[in-house]
């Protein structure tokens, strides 16, 4: 019986039906099955969570920088606004004459040949002289008539003269100008500036509206020279102080001040109006003693330089000073600092024609870096002046860039 029974339930175990060891007649527990597997393609995937991230840095844009826009140059708008011939009218200042009646000059006038030759020629600068000049009143007539024959309304006449006290005076001054020489031998900056403000504000008042003055040439033994009192000195220091207030004097007065004769008339016996003087010193020798009173001219703001007629080898031995490239623009603007006006001297002197024509002379001072031509007393030579810058800017020798360039620099001396 019990073979039988243990043979059941192997074969119950086989079968699953049965667990070995319940009692008969227990109720079969529940049993704990997995659910049918579901196929992965219908079970979506649990979407991943967000990982969180840093906030992205917006790039910086880089603004470009604006450019300011070039504020605009009146005066050099103004010369643009003129022709080749107006150009040329303003970077030459002629002598003119005073009709005469009966050995009677009328000094308030001019004669009726220069009126139409200003006009003809777009003259815009004039220099007087003692001819010219009687008194304060008559120069006052004189120049508002000059005025009033301007070729542009828009830019005045520049009107010209020298006064620099002792023999060079021009008018009857009470009382008296001193001499360069004799404010040299008082030594005093101060008596020299009230000489001056007085110069310039007589010279304003009478029309006069640039004075060429003051000398500032020196040399070891003045009274040994062509130039003698005309000079403060022979003391480089001494000399520029006064220039200085000189110069101070003028601007104060209402004038502006040209100094000369550039690089140095002094250290010489030679009258650059009757020969071509020579001076043998050299650059180094030149820096140490003539050029300083220039250079304290420039440093306190001398309106232009007149370059002299003379001939300094060791500048340059090719060009006198007055159509010298390396001595005007060299030496004078690039070297010592000079941008305002160059003036010539009178290119009737015979330091100049004996080199050249004044014409060519004119064109070439201009070509080495001048501004403005002086060309004083004879019309033939002043028309040969004009008829040779015009066939000069023709040829392509002047172009119409350069004389602009000068044309400025006249202009902003002018128009202050």
């Amino acid at each position: 019986m019990r073979r039988l029974y243990a043979l059941l339930m192997g074969l119950c175990v086989l079968l699953g039906g049965c667990v070995p060891g319940r009692p008969a007649g227990e109720p079969e527990p529940t049993r704990l099955t997995a659910s049918p597997s579901v196929p992965a393609a219908s079970v979506p995937s649990p979407s991943p969570t967000p990982r969180p991230t840093a906030a992205e840095t917006p790039t910086a844009t880089l603004e470009p920088t604006p450019v300011p826009t070039p504020t605009p140059d009146p005066i050099r708008a103004l010369a643009e606004e003129l022709t080749d011939r107006e150009l040329i009218g303003q970077l030459v200042m002629i002598g003119v004459l005073c009709p005469e009646a009966d050995g009677v000059t009328d000094p308030r006038r001019i004669t009726q040949a220069y009126q139409e030759f200003i006009a003809q020629y777009q003259v815009g600068n004039i220099m007087l002289f003692g001819w010219n000049i009687q008194g304060f009143d008559d120069c006052a007539a004189l120049t508002e008539l000059l005025q009033s024959l301007r070729p542009q309304e828009s830019i005045p006449m520049g009107i010209g003269l020298d006064v620099e006290g002792g023999t060079v005076r021009r008018f009857s001054w009470s009382p008296r100008l001193l001499s360069a020489q004799e404010l040299g031998e008082l030594d005093d900056p101060q008596t020299a500036y009230d000489q001056f403000a007085r110069i310039g504000r007589s010279l304003a008042d009478a029309g006069v509206t640039l004075d060429f003055a003051p000398v500032l040439d020196i040399a070891p033994d003045p009274d040994a020279t062509f130039l003698g009192s005309r000079m403060f000195g022979s003391d480089p220091s001494s000399v520029s102080r006064l220039a200085a207030e000189a110069i101070r004097g003028l601007h104060d007065g209402g004038c502006a001040a040209v100094g000369k004769h550039f690089p140095g008339h002094g250290n010489t016996a030679t009258d650059s109006h009757e020969a071509l003087p020579v001076i043998q010193e050299s650059r180094e020798e030149l820096e140490r003693y003539a050029l300083i009173p220039f250079q304290s001219a420039i440093e306190v703001g001398v309106d232009a330089m007149l370059v002299g007629h003379l001939s300094f080898p060791a500048l340059d031995g090719e060009n006198i000073a007055s159509v010298s490239p390396a001595i005007i623009t060299g030496l004078l603007r690039e070297d010592m600092g000079f941008d305002g006006v160059v003036v010539s001297d009178d290119m009737r002197m015979q330091g100049l024609t004996s080199q050249m024509s004044v014409g060519e002379g004119a064109v070439r001072f201009l070509e080495a870096g001048g501004d403005l031509v002086l060309i004083g007393k004879g019309m033939d030579n002043q028309k040969a002046v004009f008829t040779a810058l015009y066939q000069a800017l023709e040829e392509g020798r002047l172009t119409r860039e350069r004389l602009l360039e000068s044309v400025v620099r006249v202009l902003r001396m002018k128009l202050g």
